[in-house]
């Protein structure tokens, strides 16, 4: 049984009276006025609209709390994509730079080996004439063996420091190959992980939206 407040109902008396006549009264009846904290007075007065009450404040909460820590979660994996993104493109530069020396290394060791291709050819010109004067001569006029292999030897030896050069930086070149092919899979890698990171966070933030 629900009790109204007393001041949630009024009535309104007015009378009329003239001389000579017998007095008359007027009633009139008011519709009864409520405001908001009577209205309140009269729900919360129910232990089951109370209960509901509570309950709907609770999953309220729960859900505020859940959407905070949704958005606090979206935000570290936003943080994370655009970290992963920033590692890619340095990865990504570090490569060019890494491409830029093995051309400049592969250009340098071509030019390399036309000027000892050139050299060679010019001492086996230089041996075949030196060779040619020397038959044409006389016994008495041929210079000691020691003159003729003394200036190949000197041409030998060079030779060798060119072609042990040139040994060198082939090494070289293979160690910048082998780093260039480590560093692309670590790339590979980096950027598979991203991929599947971004798809769990699509999927994840479908989920939240749904």
């Amino acid at each position: 049984m629900l009790i109204l407040p007393s001041n949630s109902m009024s009535l309104m008396i007015s009378g009329s009276f003239r001389e000579g006549k017998s007095s008359s009264q007027r009633w009139t009846l008011v519709r009864p006025s409520m405001d908001i904290d009577d209205f309140l007075y009269l729900f919360h007065g129910s232990d089951s609209v109370k209960v509901d009450l509570n309950r709907l404040e609770n999953e309220v909460r729960d859900k505020d709390r859940e959407l905070s820590e949704a958005q606090a979660k979206i935000k570290a994996l936003k943080l994370s994509e655009r970290l992963r993104e920033k590692a890619v493109e340095e990865l990504t530069e570090e490569l060019s730079k890494v491409e830029e020396k093995l051309k400049l290394i592969e250009s340098l060791l071509e030019h390399k080996n036309l000027e000892i291709k050139e050299i060679n050819d010019e001492k086996k010109a230089s041996m075949a004439a030196q060779f040619a004067a020397h038959a044409t001569q006389k016994d008495d006029d041929k210079p000691p063996i020691e003159d003729i292999l003394a200036p190949l030897e000197a041409e030998l030896k060079l030779a060798r420091q060119e072609i042990t050069k040139l040994q060198d930086d082939n090494k070289a070149l293979d160690r910048l190959t082998k780093s260039k092919d480590a560093a692309l899979v670590v790339a590979e890698r980096t950027v598979q992980s991203v991929l599947a990171k971004t798809s769990m966070w699509m999927i994840y933030r479908t989920k939240i939206k749904s």
